[in-house]
């Protein structure tokens, strides 16, 4: 090779490396031409030619060459191997979520087999030569086959009889079976971090659904497995990621509250039986923050500190404020934060301290109009008010009593008992051993609605204990809330309630409580003697002395 073509091959070298190095386009069209085995031949070409060459003026030398290749080389297998692992990543993910679909499909199709076998042996037409896979189920299919050919008269009514009790039995059989395993598929595909559509799609269909809107939980949803172990920490972190879709909020909500709760039967009378005895005012209830119904609800504890490890409280109160608009999220949000904070001081804390109260707030203002808001919301600060001076202060400074009272005197729920009976028991919670709050209540007006809820609604117990709880709390040493209670008439509304509901143990004892701290002065006294409540006080001395005994005797002696 001449000189001439020795120094034009190595300018075009240079130009070439040139190009690479300040090209991206250019490195990648000419890596994804050429393979790395003939980019490394192409170097030793280059590197025995011009090591053959004497011109020292040479552009580019042999080592700086050789370099170059070496680095292009070297960054091609890095993007390959790259590219490969993220391929390789993706099958994998695309390989679970088939096989997921799969055996979904799979189950379902033995399913209705095994369910058209069955009605086949009801029916006396034989059994097919078909074998399942399911083995849950097959155990019974075959017994179910066995006695259908062992029956002489396959057509007899015993027959029929029993057929159908083993239909009935294998369909039982089936349906939990099913159900737990679409219940696994569900979780892994929820732990997964599966397309948001799909797993909606499959709570809604393949358990039992849990919308808010078309349908109820299932009641043994409390009793699934790996509940605080693997669901809470998925549901909790589905609510975070998924933070801009109000369905799935309103999903993740109900889940939680199912998870939490435990049907049971136990009367609301006899718990209340047990509460504490005072003169002055009683210890607040807590279960009537949850249910004023016969039948209430068992709250797991574990569970509720799941949520709250697994920054639950944190996805309920930011579901708030992202969809404060949505009546739906707002209601099942606050049912599911009382759940959450029912004896359970630390999550009462936590609610506090992620600004719950403010978020139940301003729902109760831009919902007001709504009964389910409203009563849900009230319910929830009384639950957040028990035992928590913080909470009961921020119920104050968010305007949170303000709102309360504004529920009580809206125009859309005047005739609404449910609405009343809450924002009283959010008022007597409230206040209770909180002074300042007995003084903004006062302040907004909220005494003479609790009157009008009282006379309004005269043959609704509850609204009748929820009210006189208020009332004895509002009136504990304040002087002011009791001229302000007997000028809207708290006595009269009293000693009607009592009147009404001479067997209700709890409306008898918030009415003895509610009259020992009205009678303050002597005013007051004068008006309770012209109503005449000793016969009354003496029903209620001699029905429940425990409750009312010490209250009514002291009344008793005040009126002389």
């Amino acid at each position: 090779m001449n000189k001439n073509s020795n120094l034009s091959s190595n300018n075009i070298s240079r130009t070439t490396i040139d190009s690479v190095n300040n090209s991206d386009s250019g490195v990648a069209a000419e890596l994804a031409r050429r393979d790395p085995q003939d980019i490394s031949t192409t170097a030793v070409n280059y590197n025995n030619e011009a090591t053959g060459s004497s011109n020292n003026n040479s552009i580019i030398s042999p080592d700086e060459f050789t370099n170059h290749v070496s680095c292009i080389q070297s960054s091609y297998l890095a993007a390959v191997s790259r590219l490969s692992t993220y391929e390789e990543t993706i099958a994998e993910q695309q390989k679970q979520l088939t096989s997921l679909e799969l055996k979904l499909q799979s189950s379902q199709g033995q399913n209705l087999k095994l369910v058209q076998e069955v009605i086949k042996l009801s029916r006396g037409e034989g059994s097919s030569s078909a074998s399942y896979s399911l083995e849950d189920n097959v155990a019974v299919a075959d017994n179910a086959v066995s006695n259908n050919n062992s029956t002489k008269q396959p057509n007899s009514a015993d027959t029929m009889d029993q057929l159908q009790g083993e239909l009935q039995q294998l369909q039982s059989e089936m349906a939990t079976v099913l159900l737990k395993e679409k219940q696994e598929m569900c979780l892994e595909l929820l732990e997964a971090g599966g397309d948001i559509k799909t797993l909606l799609a499959i709570f809604t269909t393949h358990i039992g659904g849990f919308g808010a809107k078309d349908s109820a939980p299932s009641s043994a949803v409390w009793k699934w497995r790996h509940v605080s172990e693997r669901w809470i920490p998925a549901i909790c972190n589905m609510m975070i990621q998924c933070n801009d879709e109000p369905l799935v909020q309103e999903e993740a909500c109900q889940m939680l509250i199912s998870f939490c709760q435990i049907p049971t039967e136990t009367s609301h009378a006899a718990s209340a039986a047990n509460s504490s005895n005072s003169i002055s005012s009683i210890t607040a209830d807590e279960d009537s923050a949850i249910s004023t119904a016969d039948t209430y609800l068992e709250i797991q504890s574990e569970r509720q500190n799941a949520i709250r490890t697994h920054r639950g409280i944190y996805a309920i109160v930011s579901a708030m404020t992202h969809h404060r608009y949505n009546p739906n999220v707002q209601t099942l949000a606050c049912k599911t934060l009382r759940i959450v904070c029912h004896q359970n001081a630390t999550n009462r804390d936590v609610v506090g301290q992620e600004r719950g109260v403010q978020a139940i707030v301003a729902a109760m203002k831009d919902h007001i109009r709504s009964s389910f808001v409203v009563s849900e919301a009230c319910m929830t600060l009384a639950m957040l008010c028990f035992e928590n001076t913080q909470n009961k202060n921020s119920v104050r400074e968010s305007d949170g009593i303000t709102a309360i009272v504004a529920c009580m005197t809206a125009p859309e729920h005047e005739q609404d008992a449910a609405v009343h009976e809450k924002a009283c028991l959010a008022l007597y919670k409230c206040c209770f051993e909180n002074p300042a709050n007995r003084v903004a209540i006062h302040d907004v007006g909220g005494i003479p609605p609790i009157i009008y809820a009282m006379k309004q609604f005269p043959n609704n117990a509850e609204v009748q204990i929820q009210a006189m709880g208020a009332i004895m709390n509002l009136s504990h040493q304040n002087n002011v809330n009791k001229i302000a209670a007997k000028e809207a008439g708290a006595f009269e509304a009293i000693v009607s309630a009592m009147a009404k509901f001479p067997s209700e143990v709890m409306v008898q004892k918030h009415a003895c409580c509610s009259l020992n701290n009205l009678i303050a002065d002597t005013s007051a006294k004068a008006r309770m003697v012209e109503l005449k409540p000793e016969r009354l006080l003496a029903s209620a001395c001699r029905n429940f002395p425990k409750e009312c005994g010490a209250l009514a005797r002291s009344i008793l002696n005040k009126l002389g």
